[in-house]
């Protein structure tokens, strides 16, 4: 059994189980700490006397050792794991947990029909030709046209849309403030300011059910594009 001074039990009060009284020292019994203690501990978070403390368990603990030597890894491994970049998709897998706050909310909703899809058929005249990945939409949304070109990056396991908003009764009207968001099962996936001209690109990761929204704040309505398996309107 190890004693302790009573200037030492007053620093290790909060760590142990302690019963004395005055100078006179009872039994003290020493008591396992918790995880996040050794976590603090194996960092070199805690305060030099709670340091001083858990290495003095350390040397009489075979249990708590080999927790400090298993958190010991664990902080190594994450340190070293800083200098890599998780891929595009995975970052916006792992936002994608969290609800967003970026989905419009008042507005008219206004659907999109597709009027023109490249993979149906013979492009028109004026068309450039496309690069295999590549997929060129049209939609009409009221009296808003959108011309969208979808590419994939299957390497990556992306999509990279890009597009542009026009007003058909007002080509060069400005329609101030847009945002263009990739939305899958109600999550925001992907989003992009448009520039004033209404174009902008944004990538997102393969999502099935793909929606693009375009809130148009200053008109009040919210256009509203289907992903999924288009099909032109006859």
């Amino acid at each position: 059994m190890r004693l302790y001074s009573t200037s030492t039990l007053s620093v290790m009060r909060p760590y142990l189980g302690i019963n004395f009284r005055g100078c006179e020292i009872e039994r003290l019994y020493m008591k396992h700490f918790e995880l996040t203690q050794w976590a603090d501990y194996v960092r070199g978070v805690l305060s030099p006397s709670a340091n001083e403390l858990l290495g003095a368990h350390l040397s009489e603990c075979q249990e708590c050792g080999d927790v400090a030597n298993m958190l010991r890894r664990v902080s190594i491994t994450a340190t070293s794991d800083r200098q890599f970049e998780p891929p595009r998709y995975v970052v916006e897998a792992a936002e994608n947990i969290f609800p967003s706050r970026e989905i419009p909310v008042g507005l008219r909703p206004v659907m999109g029909h597709l009027s023109f899809d490249s993979f149906a058929g013979a492009m028109p005249v004026g068309v450039r030709s496309l690069r295999p990945e590549s997929r060129h939409l049209v939609y009409d949304a009221g009296v808003y046209s959108i011309d969208l070109l979808v590419d994939g990056d299957h390497a990556e396991k992306t999509l990279t849309l890009t597009g542009h908003v026009v007003n058909k009764n007002e080509p060069g009207a400005n329609l101030g403030p847009v945002r263009a968001i990739a939305l899958s099962s109600q999550r925001v996936v992907a989003s992009a300011m448009a520039n004033d001209l209404g174009e902008f690109s944004l990538t997102s990761a393969y999502r099935r059910n793909l929606r693009l929204l375009v809130p148009l704040e200053a008109a009040g309505e919210c256009l509203e594009l289907s992903l999924k398996s288009p099909k032109v309107s006859s």
